[in-house]
């Protein structure tokens, strides 16, 4: 929910740098960090880069935002957070063309990456107070992470505030209709977040969140057949839909969801897309025969697939057809020989009970990524199941020893 607008006021930041940066003499490592980042995605030489810019120029506010932008990227959020408050103490908006309100995004940005919610509503707040005096465009983006930041505090009557003065400098806002109408549903007020989203619906039908939340509260006042139809139209407009959450609906009344689901695709441009539908549907009820023959489909008209080859190859091994399902993960691997494919034909071995030949998998998955906890996790519960609990607490150990945030190595030792 909070994606859309993190993604604008983050290209504006960018956006905002990139044209300071040709105001100044000397910032040549500034400028090819741009470069490797936007050619190569290559970090480690951006720092590099970033570091002999800052060395040179330490009051050069542009530098310590990229900067802290790649930390932030890289999930390093001390070192993000020492240089975006640098930044923000040495920033001077009329050399360097950024906006104090930027600076205090980006560090609420920081926060919520940290789950720190009391310190991102702060400087949500800080940056819009900004962006008001600064005449920004990014007035209505800010306040609604702020909303945002509110609701994961379960602050509603707050959130509510911030949509609402939302909506009095923007009446067609829909992201503050949708925000509002979420909480409504967190007071189980299902009915008001369906007054306020069929209005919503009315200024923008293409705005796919109305139909996620609104499906939810249909679902909550028992409406199912409502609920499903706008589960539909959510996956249908969503440009990342959640597959497992629209299956889910349609399950609640599966005839009725499936024969709506083909009657969609049958009409679609994007068939694929419904088929991987019908396929989570399928597999989710445990008819597998009928995710096979949706995967058949697919491969005739899209032509071989490593993801379709992996998908059908666990269907063929939830119906007990090891050997099918085997010959298909070999097809796979074929094209795509990693981690997940050989951790997959391991695990069809391993249910069906041939664990020499799932060890010798999961030892070539070791080989690949000693690195990865599922191989130890995998390859000693397969040791274990064959009886040799010595061997098993051997890979549980060097599991461990590499990897201590896998809970499960714990629980099977």
């Amino acid at each position: 929910f909070i994606t859309i607008a993190s993604a604008m006021i983050g290209l504006c930041a960018i956006s905002c740098a990139a044209s300071a940066q040709t105001k100044g003499a000397g910032t040549y490592n500034l400028q090819k960090a741009y470069e490797v980042l936007k050619e190569n995605n290559d970090e480690e030489q951006a720092l590099r880069l970033l570091r002999d810019q800052i060395k040179a120029t330490p009051d050069n506010a542009e530098a310590y935002l990229l900067r802290a932008r790649v930390y932030r990227n890289r999930k390093e959020y001390g070192s993000a957070l020492s240089d975006i408050n640098q930044a923000i103490k040495v920033n001077k908006p009329k050399k360097s063309g950024i906006d104090g309100s930027t600076l205090h995004w980006w560090k609420a940005s920081i926060y919520l990456n940290l789950e720190d919610y009391g310190n991102a509503e702060a400087e949500y707040r800080t940056s819009l107070a900004l962006s008001r005096k600064e005449k920004s465009d990014l007035v209505q983006d800010i306040s609604f992470e702020l909303g945002q930041v509110l609701y994961n505090q379960k602050k509603y009557d707050e959130a509510d505030a911030v949509y609402n003065q939302m909506l009095r400098e923007d009446e067609t806002d829909c992201a503050a209709m949708v925000g509002l109408a979420r909480n409504m549903i967190a007071r189980e007020n299902y009915q008001g977040a369906i007054d306020i989203l069929d209005k919503a619906e009315k200024y923008s039908e293409d705005y796919s969140e109305i139909y996620r939340f609104r499906m939810q509260a249909y679902d909550k006042l028992g409406q199912t057949d409502k609920a499903i139809d706008d589960a539909l139209t959510y996956y249908d407009k969503d440009d990342d839909p959640s597959v497992a959450m629209v299956s889910e609906m349609i399950l609640k009344h599966k005839t009725y969801g499936l024969a709506k689901a083909k009657s969609r695709m049958n009409g679609s441009e994007e068939p694929a897309s419904w088929s991987a539908l019908m396929i989570q549907v399928y597999e989710d009820s445990c008819e597998y025969e009928k995710a096979i023959a949706e995967y058949d489909k697919l491969e005739q008209e899209y032509g071989k697939d490593a993801y379709i080859y992996l998908n059908r190859a666990s269907c063929y091994s939830e119906l007990g057809l090891v050997d099918i399902a085997l010959s298909e993960m070999d097809k796979c691997i074929e094209m795509k020989d990693d981690a997940y494919s050989r951790s997959s034909k391991g695990d069809i071995l391993r249910s069906a009970g041939r664990y020499e030949e799932a060890i010798a998998e999961y030892s070539v998955l070791l080989d690949m990524h000693p690195e990865i906890a599922y191989g130890y996790y995998a390859t000693g519960w397969s040791y274990e199941l064959s009886g040799n609990d010595g061997k098993a607490l051997e890979l549980y150990d060097a599991g461990i020893d590499i990897v201590q945030s896998y809970p499960y190595i714990y629980l099977m030792r």
